[in-house]
This record gives C-alpha cells, structure tokens and sequence, in this order.
C-alpha cells in the first residue's frame, strides 16, 4: 500500500517540533509512547489509579497538582528549578515499588522518560552538576515528609 501523495513520506522525516510552551497546558506524559513500554510498577510512581479518577503522582509531590481533577500544568510539571526534585522522586518510588529484577533500568527508564517529555514540551532541563578540583559535585535531594496523627483518648472509670 502506498502513501496518497509521492512527498508525504518526505514529511515524516521532517524533524519534529517542540510543543509550544502554553502555560496553561495540563502535563500528558502518559501519551508519550515511551510510557507504556514502563512496567507497571514504574507507571505507578507517576499516576496513581483510584476508581475513575487517576492522580498525578509527580505533580503532587512537586507541589503542582492536589488530586486528580487537577494535574500540573506543564509550567509547573516541567520548571527547571523542579525537576532535580521530580527525578529524585521518581528515583527513590521506582527503587521502592520495582522489587524484581534489574531496578536501575526501571529508574533510568523512568527519570529518562520525565526529562525527555519536558524537553519535548520545550523546558530547559537543569544544568549538570559540575566538578571542582579532585571531587566529584553530586546532587542529591532529600524529601521529607511528616505525618501528624491527631487522636485524644478519653477514659470514663
């Protein structure tokens, strides 16, 4: 089968351009192509399934997005100052959820997937850490989070 006109095969060689940058854009990296090849305890880290509604797991850990009838938008899913954050994240779930096999390919995969779909969507990536001297510069972020449970206990003799 052939294509309907002689240069539309051209057209697919064509470089593809970047999304434009429209800061009201809600983040879609679940479209990307890439993210199915994720296995599921990958994709868990980055959407999380309850009933009919799906939360965007990143977008809350960045502060972007408080449930699933509001995810990120792409400003904030993909600022540069946000993703070292977002891969350590994706780091730290992936390394915790993928228990069989090789986990760094699943964190590689992972954290590659979210730089590519920000760089596609037109977001600076960070700048690499650099050396100084004999050391090596490495960047790690620590997450903390803290949990308050509230309860009274009321005791009748």
């Amino acid at each position: 089968m052939g294509f309907p006109h002689p240069l539309l095969p051209l057209l697919l060689l064509l470089p593809t351009p970047l999304l434009a940058r429209d800061p009201a854009s809600v983040q879609s990296l679940a479209a990307m192509p890439e993210y199915t090849s994720q296995p599921p305890c990958a994709t868990g880290c980055f959407y999380q399934r309850e009933g009919a509604c799906s939360n965007d797991l990143v977008g809350a850990t960045l502060g972007c997005a408080a449930d699933c009838i509001s995810w990120a938008s792409n400003d904030c899913y993909c600022r540069t100052d946000y993703q070292s954050l977002a891969t350590a994240y994706l780091s730290s779930c992936v390394s915790k959820a993928c228990t069989k096999g090789e986990n760094k390919v699943d964190i590689a995969a992972a954290t590659s997937l979210y730089g590519a779909y920000c760089r596609k969507a037109g977001y600076t990536p960070p700048p690499e850490p650099t050396a100084t001297g004999d050391e090596t510069a490495q960047s790690v972020a620590t997450v903390y989070v803290t949990v308050t449970a509230i309860f009274s206990l009321v005791y009748f003799a």
